[in-house]
């Protein structure tokens, strides 16, 4: 937790819940029932992972340096807070960033294989590594130009690698969704269960 923070945690949470509610709707088609209370509930997690993905493709937020520069400052970088807002809302508003920027950059669907979570660390740790470059645009007009081609790309770039990260973890629900759960026996929240810890709560993994 320490250095990964909670948001590829929440994320799994949301893709997982994802999965499931895939399944319902499919249940339901196959048995010709109204698929309409799971698809409500796989809305509702699509855009709770829409969060946390956006979040995770702004690279100020995979740092500790999230408001304004901290610790050492070789380079003069600005130590106020207002950069994240600077960046991400006001540059964002004043380009008028529209779907018709973004449609044509996010390519075609990607076949994500492995695991998940070690995808959405891999993801955020690509984004992290633009941080400082957010750093160096601020300082040459504090983000008050909104013509600046470089600051405008970065912009393109990381809301496209969002929007494609998102798309690719919901194809990959849809077909995951296609096999039936994993049946875990004993629960590990079940007291009966022999490796069940109580100071956990749960039998380890």
């Amino acid at each position: 937790m320490r250095w990964t923070g909670t948001l590829p945690y929440a994320a799994i949470e949301a893709y997982d819940r994802i999965v499931v509610c895939m399944r319902q709707v499919r249940s339901a088609e196959a048995a010709h029932r109204d698929a309409a209370v799971p698809e409500q509930h796989c809305a509702f997690d699509v855009i709770r992972l829409g969060h946390y993905i956006g979040d995770g493709a702004q690279p100020l937020h995979d740092s500790v340096n999230s408001d304004g520069w901290r610790g050492a400052n070789p380079h003069g970088y600005t130590t106020d807070r207002s950069i994240h807002g600077r960046f991400e809302s006001r540059f964002v508003d004043g380009m008028r960033l529209t779907v018709q920027d973004i449609a044509p950059r996010i390519g075609a669907p990607g076949h994500r294989s492995g695991d998940m979570f070690t995808g959405v660390l891999a993801f955020l740790d690509t984004t992290g590594d633009k941080m400082e470059t957010v750093y160096k645009l601020e300082q040459r007009a504090g983000f008050a130009d909104y013509t600046d081609k470089d600051v405008r790309e970065l912009v393109y770039a990381q809301t496209a690698a969002g929007a494609a990260m998102l798309r690719d973890m919901l194809c990959r629900a849809w077909a995951e969704s296609a096999a039936p759960s994993a049946k875990v026996e004993p629960s590990p929240i079940d007291f009966a269960n022999p490796r069940f810890n109580p100071e956990t709560g749960s039998a380890p993994d």
